[in-house]
């Protein structure tokens, strides 16, 4: 973790294994718990980061990256790197359904998320609320 400017910034490298999602959501509990953020903030920043990298490590190529930046104004912004071509998409699902509604809760959770496409792959990102102003989590926000 590094601080420039006031932003801190954290980083890991996964191996393409699912095994490897556990790790990315320790790794960004950590992160956000040493910043001071609220529980119910990083609750949502850890499924976040789960179903990113699950995405990732399930349907992208070679070795996955996440990243975190606690931004000003209490919003972190989580991205997930692969060298996969293939555009994540939402898929409309019944809640009844298993599997396949990874990117439906980001959207349900995130105050803005997107693709960000990279010679030799693409970064999936998310903003998440750390101030404990917004809730965003599924079921309240309207």
């Amino acid at each position: 973790m590094n601080a420039a400017n006031g932003v801190r910034v954290s980083a890991l490298v996964l191996e393409s294994s699912p095994a490897s999602v556990a790790d990315a959501r320790r790794w960004v509990e950590r992160f956000l718990e040493s910043a001071g953020v609220p529980a119910l903030c990083i609750e949502d920043a850890v499924l976040i980061v789960s179903e990113l990298a699950s995405n990732a490590i399930r349907h992208g190529a070679g070795d996955v990256v996440c990243h975190a930046v606690l931004l000003d104004h209490g919003r972190c912004c989580i991205s997930v790197l692969d060298g996969g071509t293939g555009q994540p998409q939402v898929v409309q699902r019944s809640v009844e359904d298993i599997g396949g509604l990874g990117l439906v809760i980001v959207e349900q959770l995130a105050v803005q998320w997107g693709i960000a496409e990279f010679q030799g792959g693409k970064a999936v990102f998310a903003v998440v609320p750390t101030d404990g102003g917004e809730d965003t989590r599924v079921g309240v926000r309207g």
